[in-house]
């Protein structure tokens, strides 16, 4: 039997990371979110998918504190978008899907990582956007929410297309068991 040639796939993905808000964002209304910095990387195997992955994760920006010797100074983004297209037809259908894999830095309180100049000012920013997200998330908890603060931020600004809508999203939250932790584990998980 022969090979299904209906349909095609093309395969990107991108790794975006967001430190201190410092992302340059356009919204062109047709094409939606452009970020000129951004490449987007044709995959076609899981090992060369992967393999972007890591070398994104690796090269993110990490810092000392006491509260962590390797802490993430930044959120990350890595982004999946699988199109679909239909050879089929007259003209070219194209569906896409996007997956984004989102790794948000932990909530921080100054007096615990005694952090000062430019840590400190990473961690406002990170608190900033977490701040963001969770408003985001009661916005779309309301049974009617007038207005989803997407732009509120970069973080939420990025993956407003996850928010919402046909869209599916799963979070995964580091908490500690520590008493230490109590306090930023309670926020997390609220």
């Amino acid at each position: 039997m022969g090979e299904d040639t209906s349909f095609t796939f093309d395969i990107n993905v991108s790794y975006l990371e967001s430190w201190n808000e410092e992302v340059d964002i356009r919204e062109d209304p047709k094409s939606g979110i452009k970020i000129n910095v951004l490449t987007k990387t044709p995959v076609s195997k899981w090992e060369e998918t992967l393999k972007c992955l890591l070398n994104g994760s690796l090269n993110r920006l990490t810092g000392v504190t006491d509260m962590n010797h390797q802490s993430s100074r930044s959120h990350a983004i890595f982004t999946l978008t699988i199109n679909q297209i239909n050879n089929q037809r007259q003209c070219v259908n194209r569906k896409t899907s996007k997956f984004h894999l989102v790794y948000v830095a932990g909530s921080e309180r100054a007096s615990k990582t005694d952090a000062v100049g430019e840590r400190y000012a990473e961690g406002v920013n990170i608190n900033k956007e977490l701040l963001s997200l969770g408003n985001v998330i009661s916005a779309l908890y309301e049974s009617n929410p007038r207005h989803i603060p997407c732009r509120d931020s970069k973080l939420t600004w990025l993956s407003q297309d996850s928010h919402g809508g046909n869209s599916h999203t799963l979070m995964i939250a580091c908490v500690g068991p520590a008493d230490s932790n109590y306090e930023e584990s309670l926020s997390t998980l609220r």
